[in-house]
Order: C-alpha cells, then structure tokens, then sequence
C-alpha cells in the first residue's frame, strides 16, 4: 500500500506523517485520559471519606505522581510491544518497499497491541497505582477506612479508564492495521487466530457492571453508616452489612456476567457458522449453504452469501457445460480429421 493521500481521513494522514511513532503517540494521546479519570477517582474518595485539606493535598500530588509513571511504563511497553510493526509503518511511510519474511511478525504484533497493552495497564495500574497510594494514604491519615477507599476508587477509576483507553486505542490504531495486512492469506488468518468476539464483549460488559458496582455499592455503604451514625444507632450490625453488601456485589457480577455470555452467544454463534461455511466454500464445496438463524445483519448476511453461492454454482455449472459442449465438438473434428486422413 502507498501512503494514503489527501483524501484518505485524519488518522491516515498522521499515520503517513509519523509511521512508526504513530503507534507510542496515539498510545500516549489516549493515555492523557488517565489524569481526568484520575481525578474523577480522587473525587470519589473524597465524596466518601473526611479528609483534612493536607491530607487530600498530599492524595492529590501522590496519586498524580504515580499516574506519571505508570504512563510512563504503558509507554515503554508498547515500544517493546511493537518494534517490528513500528519499522514496517516507518518504510511505507517513506514509499520503500517492507521485507516479506517479516509481515507476519509484523501483523501479529499490530493485532495483539491492544489486548497485550490493556492487560499491561490493568497490572501496572494495581501494582504501581492503586496499592501505593492506599499504602501511603494510610501511612498519612492511619485510618484504614480511608485506604479502603483509596483502593476501591482506584479500582474505579483504572476500570474506567482502561475500558475507554482500550476502545479508542483500538480505533486510533487501525489504520496501521490496515497498512501492515500481510499479503498472504495464511499470514492474515494466523495473526486473527484468538480474537474472540464473545471473550471481548464479555469482558467490555463485565467492566461495565464493575464500574457500576464501585459507584454504588460503597457510596451506598457509607451512607447508611453515616445515617447510624447520626442518629445513634449501634454498629453491631457492620459486619453483617458488610457482607450483604458484598454480597450483593458478586451475586449482581456473576448475574451480569451469565446474561453477558448469553447474549453475546446470540452474536457470535451465527457469525462462527458463516465462517464455517466460507472455508468449506474455499475448498471448492459451493453445494454449502448458510443457515439463516439470525433475524438481524447476521441474518441478511447468511441470505447474500446463500444468493451468491448460488449464482456461482449456477456459474460453475454453465462453465463446465461449455467445456463439454467444445470438448464434443473438438473430439467430432479429430474423428473428422482422423477420417479424411485415413480416407487420403
């Protein structure tokens, strides 16, 4: 592929400007995400605990701190997560032609660059992040309630943020992907081989009911405790509470993860099938036909395919008629030849 030009769309023209640092800068761009989400955490916990004004000074510039070098890590992986693709992307962009023998590399590196960082930012974000700063908060306020909450807005906030980095991660990156497709069939399959769309929105929907749990469950918590607070009831009953609550947490998750699985069953179950049915098709099988199970896009998918099916085997069938026909007709002509010459 060359260069895409002036009427190719805002990312692809960044993409033949930059080539290779695309990758570590559109990483970066969405990465700046993490100081608003950040603080959206830190304003989580301050909803919910009562700290002094030094104190959320000094859980404002740690949490900063941290978040500055996470970044600074995510960064470092994806350059050791991407030096194939990002040399490939640097010789397209100057017109120059890309070693064969390293396209697949290349575009293995490229597809996995999304999931491989995502993971990445999860462990970077609970061990460099989330477990400090409750570690120092408690050191600062000796208050485990308020670490508590530290680590639950943490987790709120890095859920949050690596939901919405991974979507727009993906998105900024596929130009490249476009660019590094290998020329051979083989190479493109193996390097999709693993991307399953019922893990993927299982895992997006999932985040989503985590987010939701950490917005309610512990605001709620520290509600009612400030409700028996007030008006002088006992806190006998804490631990018990506790438990209901997180309880109902898992219990919700789990709920929310079944339903999740189900419907994604729904989408994926007839988009595998179709799959099934090209590669049988591929293979020189054009009787096969596409259930049509689907009642939305897959559905309308599986009808085209079964019509074009049918008009190539119509099409196949009429080729080989032909051949018989002129075959015939060159087999009358050698037996005239054959004649006239024996006749001679």
């Amino acid at each position: 592929m060359s260069p895409p030009d002036k009427q190719k769309n805002f990312l692809e023209r960044l993409l033949a400007r930059w080539g290779g640092r695309y990758i570590p800068i559109a990483q970066q761009g969405v990465q700046l995400l993490s100081f608003l989400f950040a603080s959206l955490g830190i304003f989580f916990i301050l909803y919910n605990t009562d700290l002094t004004p030094l104190e959320t000074q000094r859980l404002f510039q740690s949490v900063m701190l941290l978040v500055l070098g996470a970044n600074v890590l995510l960064l470092i992986a994806i350059l050791l997560l991407t030096p194939t693709a990002r040399r490939h992307l640097d010789l397209w962009a100057a017109g120059e032609p890309r070693p064969e023998e390293e396209e697949k590399e290349a575009w293995q590196e490229i597809v996995t660059a999304v999931p491989r960082f995502s993971a990445i930012a999860l462990i970077i974000a609970v061990v460099e992040v989330i477990l400090p700063a409750a570690a120092y908060m408690y050191y600062v306020t000796e208050d485990i309630n308020v670490a508590i909450h530290v680590a639950l807005g943490g987790f709120l906030s890095a859920t949050a943020l690596i939901t919405v980095d991974t979507i727009l991660f993906e998105t900024a990156i596929t130009p490249a992907r476009i660019v590094l497709l290998p020329r051979s069939f083989e190479d493109q399959i193996a390097g999709l081989q693993g991307r399953r769309m019922r893990t993927r929105l299982t895992l997006l929907v999932s985040s989503l009911i985590v987010i939701t749990l950490l917005m309610t469950i512990p605001v709620a918590y520290q509600q009612l405790v400030n409700v028996m607070a007030a008006s002088g009831i006992g806190f006998d009953t804490l631990p018990s509470l506790q438990i209901q609550f997180t309880l109902i947490s898992f219990l919700a998750l789990a709920l929310g993860v079944f339903l999740t699985n189900i419907l994604v069953r729904t989408i994926d179950t007839p988009l595998r099938h179709l799959a099934e049915v090209m590669t049988q098709v591929q293979q020189g099988d054009l009787s096969r036909r596409a259930l049509v199970t689907g009642l939305d896009e897959s559905g309308i998918i599986a009808v085209r395919l079964n019509h074009m099916l049918e008009q190539l085997e119509e099409l196949q069938r009429g080729l080989e008629e032909k051949v018989a026909e002129q075959t015939a007709l060159l087999s009358r002509r050698v037996a005239q030849l054959e004649a006239a010459a024996q006749v001679a």
